[in-house]
């Protein structure tokens, strides 16, 4: 499953509360120098997922299970914010 097809089914998983589609799990996913701008990540788990170069200029992270200091360093080395 390609990461459009992931988000495709965590919308519906949100957008149902659960009951279709589902969750984001994206541990240690590889998202170097990836454009994931506007893209929802909305309680996804990105637990060590490598961020750093990601455009994630109005992501939206909220409650994401991602390592701070992954997101610090992606935000670093040319990642745009949130």
């Amino acid at each position: 499953m390609n990461l459009d097809e992931i988000l495709e089914q965590h919308k519906l998983w949100l957008d149902s509360d659960g009951i279709e589609g589902e969750r984001a799990y994206l541990p240690d996913a590889n998202f170097t120098g990836a454009d994931l701008r506007n893209a929802n990540f909305t309680g996804a788990d990105l637990t060590d997922a490598k961020l750093t170069g990601a455009d994630l200029n109005h992501a939206d992270l909220t409650d994401a299970r991602i390592s701070e200091k992954n997101l610090a360093y992606a935000l670093k080395r040319g990642g745009r914010k949130c």
